[in-house]
């Protein structure tokens, strides 16, 4: 009987194809994934925006914003990639309360045609002295 030693051509061949084959669909997923990284740097970028303003805000004083539920824009911001983050702010008052305002953060930016929102909001209260 006569031992076989390496390979034949035919499964080479089969290999190949098979490498070939898992190569493709996975660069296929290359663009999806980088879509995807970019979206979600975009949304955490807002996201810490949004939070910032609160933070102004909140160190602000209590009367300085009247509570009236109109929107307001502040200053765009934009990303080393060219995305514009447009954020507002407005002030809704508490009800039942003059003494409590909440204060929400919107920004929104375009992405592939879409608007894309993220938003925040603080509760803040009078404190009497």
């Amino acid at each position: 009987m006569r031992l076989r030693a390496g390979l034949s051509l035919v499964e080479v061949m089969v290999a190949a194809t098979v490498l070939t084959i898992a190569g493709f669909f996975l660069l296929s997923l290359l663009p999806v994934t980088v879509m995807s990284v970019r979206r979600s740097e975009h949304r955490s970028q807002a996201t810490v925006l949004a939070q910032n303003w609160l933070e102004r805000f909140r160190l602000s004083t209590f009367s300085a914003y009247a509570a009236d539920s109109t929107p307001v824009m502040l200053p765009p911001t934009t990303l080393p990639d060219g995305m514009e983050l447009r954020p507002e702010y407005l002030v809704k008052p508490v009800a039942g309360t003059t003494r409590a305002k909440v204060f929400r953060v919107n920004v929104r930016w375009k992405e592939r045609g879409l608007t894309l929102l993220v938003f925040r909001e603080l509760t803040l209260a009078a404190i009497s002295r």
